[in-house]
């Protein structure tokens, strides 16, 4: 693959510039190394990255969005380093997808919506039906086509017979004429000023705003008990609304060796500590 190479000059002068201030200038080899997709694991990737800078001064790290489905074509075309998917990527069409982290998805309301807590049935019926939950929630925001948090949401939330959205009702959920937006960011922002408003967003992102956003508790389908959106019971299972977050590799070529150093770090133990810090679940050992 192609990597960017910056070269930065940087040189002295005092007084009056002269060919010998230019033969002391001291150059600085700096290797880029690119990710792109889901926009759910941005803040996680930007704060390994920021870590991984500081011990390595010779490296950048760009990390670019535009939704899980773009980490993976990007990566089939060889335009990243490695992708990111808020999903499950099995190995087909020249790509594999490698378990970074467990992340919940939190039906993220205002602070000051009335609404506590909220069943299946609830979610689907809103989101299918347009019923409002509870007399008070009378307004879905959903996530493009290409987002890996709506794919996961659309497996999570089923009808009265168990059948869910991805699987039996995609089509009319995509046209059901709710705010669609492109990304985490803007889901926050619209309910950050609609306390009649749910949106589905990462966990992680949503710990991040706990000033101005609350996690409703979820009975999930078939379930007996309302569960906190918490990353206790997303490592217990308990809080069923839940994905991974997925580095997606090239299965034709190799990491660069920048990149790799990259990799084996957010894969290596010392890179937990953010990772939970993030608000992520740790599943080291488990992702081999």
């Amino acid at each position: 693959m192609k990597r960017r190479i910056l070269t930065f000059v940087i040189c002295l002068a005092i007084g009056i510039v002269s060919m010998g201030a230019f033969a002391g200038c001291a150059k600085d080899e700096v290797t880029v190394i690119t990710l792109s997709g889901s926009t759910s694991m941005t803040d996680l990737m930007e704060a390994l990255a920021a870590e991984y800078e500081d011990a390595h001064p010779e490296v950048r790290i760009e990390v670019n969005q535009g939704g899980s489905s773009v980490g993976i074509s990007d990566t089939k075309a060889g335009l990243n380093d490695f992708g990111l998917a808020s999903k499950a990527v099995p190995e087909a069409d020249g790509v594999k997808g490698v378990q970074l982290c467990l992340d919940g998805i939190a039906l993220a309301v205002n602070k000051n919506c009335a609404v506590n807590e909220v069943t299946n049935d609830e979610v689907f019926d809103l989101y299918m039906n347009r019923t409002p939950i509870q007399n008070t929630i009378t307004t879905a925001i959903i996530r493009e086509g290409s987002s890996g948090t709506r794919e996961g949401f659309n497996e999570k939330i089923k009808d009265a017979d168990g059948k869910d959205i991805k699987s039996e009702y995609s089509n009319s959920y995509g046209t059901a004429g709710w705010n669609e937006q492109s990304s985490t960011g803007s889901v926050i922002a619209l309910l950050q000023s609609n306390t009649a408003a749910v949106g589905y967003i990462s966990l992680g992102s949503l710990l991040a705003n706990t000033s101005t956003l609350k996690a409703l508790k979820f009975k999930a389908y078939g379930a007996d008990e309302y569960v906190e959106a918490t990353t206790q019971n997303v490592l217990n299972g308990s809080y069923q609304l839940q994905r991974p977050f997925t580095i997606v590799l090239s299965t034709t070529h190799e990491l660069s060796p920048a990149a790799q150093g990259f990799y084996d770090y957010i894969m290596s133990e010392e890179a937990q500590a953010i990772i939970t810090k993030e608000g992520c679940v740790s599943t080291y050992g488990q992702n081999k």
